[in-house]
């Protein structure tokens, strides 16, 4: 049976509420919470739209969960696979064009961008060990504590 059949409680703030936040709680520093929140922001978007488009509500919630990923993560392959793995293959074709779209038309915001900055800087040469070969760029004896 269908898990997500209580969407009448879904009021039309609750997406608007969820970005605010965690746009709050991520901007002041609280760490772990960025994925998770887009899920529930795209689908309660889709909800609302769904409800006010006259479009099945299923659908567009789930469309939703989907491209608020692909448009946050400035991914186009990830969300339709996450589409066929979570909805199926029938709602999978519904998001390829899109998300196809949606990376197109974002072309260098991702919430992952600043963490993938602050990760490679937080682990760069921590005890003079390189990660990688490209991030030699000293004796291996040089110690850097963060």
């Amino acid at each position: 049976g269908l898990s997500f059949t209580n969407f009448e409680q879904i009021q039309i703030y609750d997406f608007i509420l969820k970005i605010i936040l965690t746009a709050i709680c991520t901007g002041i520093g609280f760490s772990g919470g960025e994925v998770t929140p887009l899920f529930a922001i795209g689908a309660t978007c889709g909800v609302i739209l769904g409800t006010y488009l006259g479009l099945p509500i299923l659908v567009t919630a789930a469309l939703g969960y989907c491209l608020v990923f692909s448009a946050a993560t400035k991914t186009y392959i990830a969300p339709i696979l996450l589409a066929l793995e979570v909805f199926g293959y029938k709602l999978m074709f519904f998001a390829i064009v899109p998300a196809f779209l949606i990376y197109l038309i974002n072309k260098k915001y991702s919430i992952l961008a600043k963490r993938a900055k602050q990760e490679k800087k937080r682990r760069k040469n921590v005890i003079g060990i390189p990660l990688h070969f490209s991030d030699h760029r000293g004796s291996c004896t040089q110690f850097r504590w963060s």
